[in-house]
């Protein structure tokens, strides 16, 4: 059940947040979605992986725009990508550590809408993209545009059963700037 919010939560901030394109104005986006993920089991933690979608390989060479990954602070036992129905184009990549309890989520679209973000202005990337400061008791969280391009950047770790963000802003700038 925790993992369906955190993947509903990460869906929503980067679709209601910033992402209100017409239906009209772009066609469906196409990409195989991907439900890999740190659960909680019996309570333990385990990466419940996604055995019917594509490698990371080969979802990637299926995106339309040049994906970037950032530089992981932590040791990735585990890493998944996939896409999120939605009327343009919305890839997840997940890196994840299970031994640790710790993940890294980066969203990526390429939907055309320019409204303003919610969330608390952050600091300017070195890119000089605007952040905005997207985190809550479970996920910490960075949003920004570049390049014609929408990104969250969010961590999250589990600790006693529970999910709780992993890093600060101030981490997940410097994580965002090793996007390039």
């Amino acid at each position: 059940m925790k993992k369906i919010s955190i993947i509903i939560l990460l869906a929503f901030v980067l679709l209601v947040v910033g992402c209100k394109a017409s239906k009209n104005d772009i066609q469906p986006s196409n990409l195989q979605t991907n439900n890999s993920s740190l659960v909680i089991s019996n309570g333990e933690i385990k990466w419940d992986e996604d055995k019917n979608a594509l490698s990371f390989d080969e979802f990637i060479k299926k995106v339309p725009f040049e994906v970037k990954q950032p530089e992981v602070p932590f040791e990735i036992t585990n890493k998944a990508i996939g896409g999120i129905e939605a009327p343009f184009d919305f890839i997840q990549m997940t890196s994840a550590n299970d031994k640790l309890g710790f993940e890294i989520i980066l969203a990526i679209s390429n939907s055309k809408d320019n409204s303003k973000p919610q969330g608390k202005k952050g600091v300017k990337l070195e890119n000089g993209s605007q952040t905005w400061i997207q985190s809550d008791q479970s996920v910490s969280a960075l949003y920004w545009r570049y390049d014609g391009l929408t990104y969250v950047l969010s961590s999250l770790k589990i600790e006693n059963g529970n999910f709780l963000p992993l890093y600060d802003t101030e981490k997940l700038v410097e994580i965002a700037n090793t996007i390039k």
